[in-house]
């Protein structure tokens, strides 16, 4: 048998194996994509290769072991708030994050349930996850087989890989939560389908990605809302006002843990770093 014919025989496999090859082509990506943490990093000393990556790290790291995202410096009672590392923010002696905080709660909360040690290895999940979703996504819109064959060229989209290896990074994380929002979005509008799963789960898990979404990059609203406005207005009778009262609510939900961190590191829900 070719090449040609094997490659025939695989993008056109049945649902059931389909999804096998999905979740078997996730799984090589999470892998590949953890194999640069795993030959750099050491338990005893994490080291990152941009301040961005440092500073969202310590904070993920400081969150889970103290529940907390500040750190007083005392030298900074000497040196008039100049002693600090690139990415940090100096706050009355306080050192604070600098940047959106989904990706320091996230992580930070995965850390505490399980441990310090999988924080290297959250983004590379999630970047396995985003297939996925985009994998339910395309075949959702278009069919199985156009599905597979757009989750196996996005497996090696040289910046989807690059950015799932470098792990403390927001970019894979928003993309991932983006994609599952957007998936469950279309799920609750199912033409055909109107279950409990339908009008109730997949609307709440839809606004919880997108939420996780928005507090991960908040500065991609810009594009991210008006799309799902856009979206809401050509489905605005599929979803109705049931459906949506539950995307909002979880929306919301997501939103809570974040608004609550900016309220006491900066003073208002709203505020950032």
């Amino acid at each position: 048998m070719d090449i040609r014919q094997a490659a025939k025989d695989f993008f056109n496999l049945s649902s059931k194996k389909q999804g096998l090859a999905v979740m078997w082509l996730a799984l090589v990506f999470f892998v590949a994509a953890s194999l640069f943490n795993y030959a750099t990093q050491d338990q005893k000393f994490v080291k990152w290769l941009s301040p961005d990556e440092t500073a969202n790290y310590f904070f993920a790291k400081n969150f889970a072991l103290h529940n907390s995202l500040e750190l007083e410096e005392p030298l900074n009672l000497l040196a008039d708030n100049i002693v600090h590392p690139r990415s940090f923010l100096v706050d009355n002696q306080t050192l604070k994050p600098m940047s959106f905080l989904g990706i320091t709660l996230l992580y930070g909360q995965l850390a505490k349930i399980f441990c310090i040690g999988i924080i290297p290895y959250l983004t590379p999940f999630f970047g396995a996850l985003g297939l996925i979703f985009f994998y339910g996504l395309v075949k959702e819109l278009f069919d199985r087989r156009i599905a597979l064959i757009a989750t196996a060229l996005a497996s090696t989209l040289p910046p989807y890989f690059y950015f799932s290896s470098r792990s403390m990074f927001h970019n894979i994380l928003f993309i991932a939560m983006a994609l599952g929002g957007f998936y469950y979005g279309t799920l609750m509008n199912h033409r055909y389908k109107q279950t409990y799963l339908h009008r109730f789960v997949y609307p709440a898990l839809s606004g919880l990605m997108f939420g996780w979404a928005a507090v991960t990059r908040t500065s991609e609203l810009l594009w991210l809302a008006p799309a799902i406005f856009g979206l809401w207005l050509f489905n605005i009778r599929r979803t109705g006002i049931i459906k949506l009262l539950v995307w909002l609510s979880f929306l919301a939900l997501s939103l809570l843990p974040v608004a609550y961190q900016n309220q006491l590191l900066y003073g208002l829900p709203w505020a950032t770093g």
